[in-house]
């Protein structure tokens, strides 16, 4: 399970570093830096909202709220796999 949590780790840092560059590069890096965390509060949302039908939640606190925010839908993917094996 470190094992998978460390992964999980080094590939959203991965995705943030590459974000950020694409961002810096193209020069619209408050629109996409917001798109990110538009998509990320939607998707945990949309996860929450669908709790009935799936059966799977994601507790509302500030550690998920950050995740999801700064990460975006990769975020709370990441979230959801962590729920599954935890």
């Amino acid at each position: 399970m470190k094992i998978l949590l460390a992964l999980l780790g080094v590939l959203l840092f991965i995705y943030i570093c590459v974000l950020l560059v694409t961002a810096r590069r193209q020069g619209k890096l408050l629109k996409v830096l917001g798109l990110t965390v538009l998509s990320g509060i939607i998707g945990m949302v949309a996860v929450n909202l669908l709790t009935g039908f799936t059966g799977v939640r994601i507790p509302v606190n500030w550690w998920t709220v950050g995740t999801s925010s700064i990460f975006g839908l990769p975020g709370v993917i990441a979230l959801l796999v962590i729920k599954m094996f935890f």
